[in-house]
């Protein structure tokens, strides 16, 4: 007998499938990878073709970017590691020399160059096939840079789905670097190329066109803990077979308090009128209660910061600053910096220019001096030169990464001062935050007394680990171990991004009287229309015929 359903579910359903007539969506999937060196994107990948295929993605193609970089520099030498004693070191040759040739290729063609040999993998593995016509799965390993991941949501739009896979760094070295009877990757290579290798993988600063995990990682839509993993990857089933269900629309799957607090903390962030950045924290007490939000901006009087409701806004995109002197309207942390460029340009200038002038120009030892006078048109030049050269000190170390002029209060701790105004303790607390705490923040959680926090986006200008590693670690406390400092450890789970599309309701999950009908693995419940606009409104119109 049909299951009748009901009126509002039956419309809505209705119009679902009118509109999925209209324009369908595509079957096909596309699904990035992205993890430092040594967090086991290649194993993840190897699970995840698993559980897609028992969903029925039977035609699972993984796109292996190393290859197709290999590839198109036929004459670069690589070899491919034989068995025995030099087999580590070979392999951490052949992955430095894909480095390198990556570097190049990014550097002729733009930083979304090896996506766009992904691309072009792509169309070559569905061979005649319509495009989203299918259900085909495609899993790109692994992304090394941030335009890769702007580029492939560009081609492939809500079709496309980052995974990022965690490791802390002592458990990747542990991975990749030992001696030659160990069973590490890198096994007998040196262990300081192997950590400079590490380091250019997650960002080299020197090269704009390097690899820069750092800047891909956090853009991902869901993030796994490959911390304690197994060999096979085993340990990551119930993650992935999580992320192919919320991506396949299978069962009612809902957010853990981890990924509830994230995402109240990205919520927040979107409040931030900084000029800066958008930062967003959320402080969740002992028993799981969410006890205080906070953002990053200005502070007013009576408690709290500056927001849309506010009577008197004095925010930094409208409080005019007037000294008498000058007026400034803008970022003050910036404004501060400038003047203290000026203020080192002008100390260069008066405290150096005569010296520099005495070593190009010596004073005689014997005799009258001839060159005093090339030696004050000399030190002349040297001030206004000093004076001039100020735009030179943008990137003076120390200088740019200075963050205590700024006037706004940052979400860690506006989240833990809202909750001490209500009443709520922060002890034994745990922090949800959308960028890594300043070492500045990060001192006073420590005091607080905060027991964890929990971030996804890097923060380079953060010292927190140097200056406090008596009181903060940046690892998972060992089993068994009694927890004797502040754990910082990087979000795992369904970011930000892909929240409302994985948790909102969109299928009627109740069938006669009221019994539960459990939704079933299909494809994407959110994914690229195939048809273009002009198609589609013309399909639209049509519906309707004229009379």
């Amino acid at each position: 007998m049909a299951i009748k359903r009901p009126l509002a579910a039956s419309a809505a359903n209705d119009a679902a499938e009118q509109a999925a007539e209209l324009s369908p969506l595509s079957k096909e999937i596309f699904i990035g990878l992205v993890g430092y060196a040594g967090s086991g994107c290649s194993t993840a990948g190897k699970r995840l073709k698993v559980f897609l295929e028992e969903s029925g993605y039977t035609d699972v193609h993984r796109v292996r970017l190393s290859e197709l970089i290999l590839a198109k520099y036929p004459g670069s030498g690589a070899v491919q590691p034989a068995e025995g004693p030099r087999e580590g070191a070979e392999r951490l040759a052949r992955a430095k020399l894909l480095q390198d040739l990556g570097d190049d290729l990014r550097s002729k063609h733009g930083n979304y160059a090896v996506a766009a040999l992904g691309v072009k993998r792509i169309r070559e593995l569905r061979g005649d096939a319509d495009p989203g016509t299918k259900k085909i799965a495609y899993v790109i390993d692994s992304i090394k840079h941030s335009s890769e991941v702007e580029f492939l949501r560009e081609v492939y739009g809500q079709a496309f789905r980052l995974i990022a896979v965690h490791g802390e760094r002592p458990v990747r070295e542990g991975r990749l670097i030992g001696t030659a009877a160990s069973g590490a990757k890198y096994r007998g290579a040196p262990e300081a190329d192997v950590r400079n290798y590490m380091n250019r993988d997650e960002k080299d600063g020197s090269n704009k066109s390097g690899q820069a995990v750092r800047d891909a990682f956090y853009l991902a839509d869901y993030f796994l803990d490959n911390n304690t993993g197994a060999p096979d990857g085993t340990s990551l089933n119930a993650d992935l077979e999580r992320f192919v269900n919320l991506m396949l629309g299978a069962g009612l799957v809902r957010p853990t308090l981890a990924e509830r607090a994230m995402n109240y903390a990205h919520a927040a962030s979107l409040q931030s009128a900084c000029l800066s950045r958008q930062v967003g924290a959320v402080l969740v007490s002992p028993s799981g209660e969410i006890v205080g939000t906070g953002t990053n901006d200005v502070p007013a009087y009576g408690g709290g910061v500056y927001g849309e409701e506010s009577t008197s806004d004095h925010r930094c995109h409208v409080w005019e600053w007037d000294p008498k002197s000058e007026k400034f309207l803008g970022c003050h942390n910036d404004r501060k910096k400038d003047q203290l460029r000026q203020k080192i340009a002008q100390w260069l200038s008066d405290n150096f220019s005569d010296e520099l002038a005495l070593i190009a120009h010596p004073k005689s030892a014997v005799g009258h001096d001839t060159a005093d006078r090339a030696r004050a048109l000399t030190a002349a030049s040297f001030r206004d030169f000093f004076r001039q050269r100020e735009g030179a000190l943008i990137d003076l170390p120390g200088v740019k990464d200075l963050i205590e002029y700024s006037r706004a209060i940052h979400a860690e701790m506006n989240a833990v001062l809202s909750a001490a105004r209500s009443g709520h303790s922060p002890k034994g607390g745990t922090l949800y935050c959308t960028t890594y705490p300043c070492h500045n923040c990060a001192r006073h959680l420590v005091n607080a007394g905060i027991n964890r926090v929990y971030y996804v986006e890097p923060y380079i200008k953060s010292l927190a680990s140097e200056l406090h590693s008596d009181a903060i670690s940046n690892a998972e406390i060992p089993m068994g171990e009694k927890q004797q400092k502040m754990i910082v450890l990087p979000f795992t789970g369904v970011g930000p991004r892909m929240y409302e599309d994985f948790f909102t309701k969109r299928v009627t999950l109740k069938g006669a009287r009221g019994v539960y009908v459990a939704p079933e693995a299909s494809v994407p419940t959110q994914s690229v229309r195939l048809r273009e606009m002009a198609n589609v409104e013309e399909r639209a119109a049509a519906l309707v015929p004229e009379t």
